[in-house]
Formats: structure tokens, C-alpha cells, sequence
């Protein structure tokens, strides 16, 4: 099995449920339009391809049926950028047992990074809103690469800001996006337990348990 020396986290639905923060800013950046409330069980599956993917599926669903809704989407997305901004982190909280794994690994000398399809400047006011930003030597957004996830690209670049090789790495998320970035960047990878079930390979039940799979990887 490989030694580990870095791990590389998603953000949201892997290290934060930031859902219901997010569903808010999407149901006052729609509002406008008339289109209904969402909740944030529906929201949950469109994460994970950026904001602008996000207010176009978000949009649609809220607007089934009503024409030229889908036409206000430059709209839409400005405002809700402007709404998730101001309250990025209001009812966001990280999943149980995160705090207790970075502080583990942090003390192994693990290094750790951030790989997420949110941008950049989003990304460190989430983390920094939650604590937790002392963890990660590289936090690497949307906006930051050329290409972002499913690109393998994108996934190499954040071991790259890490100073570590993706072959000594392990990649932790939560869709199928990230699976398919960690493939192709050939990342071992594995999945938070709650992720749908289309996410394959291996997975993790409890953060609690991630020190120890990553400290003595016979365990995964």
C-alpha cells in the first residue's frame, strides 16, 4: 500500500455541508423571478460544478414551466454571488469528526490541501469562517486553473501547491466529479460515507477513522 504523505480534500459535501447557506443565497438571488423556493435537499445534487452550473440547474428547477426564466440567468448568478458572499457561512458547519482528523494528520506532518470547484476567494472565506484554514498548505479554487475538476488537472495542480506528488497522495470527496478527477490525475481516492451511491470504490464511514487509514494505509 502507499505511504501517504498528503491528502487533498473537496469542500463542499466532503469536509463542509454548506448546503443550507447556499439554498438560502439561491432562493433570494431567484426570488425575483418568481420562481419557487427550493429546498436544500435539492440543491445538494447540484453541487460540485461551480456557481454558474449551479444557478443554471437551480433556475430550471425553480422555474420549471415558466417561460423566459432560464434567460435571466446572467441575472440570477450575480445575485446570488452577491447574497452567498455576504453570508457564507451563517449555517454551514463541518462534518463530525473533521476538526478532530485535520488535527491528527496536521500533527503527523501530513501535508493538506483543498481541491474545490468553488472559487477561489469563496473557498478561503469558507474556510476561514469555519476555523479551519490553518490545516491546508494549498487551497486550490475553480479559478485558479485553466481547467477545473473533473479535469485531472486541477486535482495535480493542488498536490503541486502542496509540494507533493499525487503518487505518495489521497484525494477525499464526495460526487462523481471528483472521483473522475482522482482517476484521471491516477489519485488513490476515497469517498465520504454519504455520498450518492453512483461515487464507487472505497469508503469512509467516519472521520474519526481517517487518521488511521491514512497513517496506516493496510487499513483502506
Amino acid at each position: 500500500m502507499t505511504n501517504y504523505t498528503s491528502v487533498v480534500f473537496d469542500l463542499d459535501g466532503t469536509l463542509v455541508d454548506s448546503s443550507e447557506d447556499i439554498t438560502a443565497a439561491l432562493n433570494e438571488a431567484i426570488r425575483p423571478v418568481g420562481g419557487r423556493e427550493l429546498r436544500a435537499a435539492e440543491v445538494v445534487g447540484l453541487l460540485g460544478e461551480g456557481s454558474l452550473r449551479l444557478v443554471e440547474g437551480a433556475l430550471a428547477q425553480s422555474t420549471a414551466g415558466m417561460p423566459g426564466a432560464v434567460g435571466e440567468l446572467k441575472q440570477v448568478h450575480a445575485r446570488y454571488a452577491a447574497e452567498y458572499r455576504a453570508r457564507p457561512a451563517e449555517l454551514s458547519t463541518v462534518y463530525p469528526g473533521v476538526r478532530e482528523a485535520l488535527a491528527a494528520l496536521d500533527q503527523a506532518g501530513i501535508a493538506m490541501g483543498v481541491c474545490t470547484n468553488k472559487s477561489q476567494v469563496m473557498a478561503e472565506i469558507v474556510l476561514e469562517e469555519l476555523g479551519i484554514t490553518r490545516y491546508f498548505r494549498g487551497i486550490v479554487g475553480n479559478d485558479a486553473v485553466p481547467s477545473s475538476k473533473p479535469d485531472p488537472a486541477h486535482v495535480i495542480a493542488c498536490f503541486e501547491a502542496l509540494g507533493e506528488s499525487p503518487a505518495t497522495g489521497l484525494y477525499v470527496g464526495d460526487s462523481v466529479i471528483d472521483e473522475a478527477a482522482a482517476t484521471g490525475a491516477d489519485v488513490d481516492f476515497l469517498a465520504v460515507g454519504w455520498a450518492p451511491v453512483e461515487v464507487k470504490g472505497l469508503r469512509l464511514d467516519s472521520y474519526f477513522d481517517l487518521p488511521g487509514l491514512v497513517l496506516e494505509p493496510s487499513r483502506i
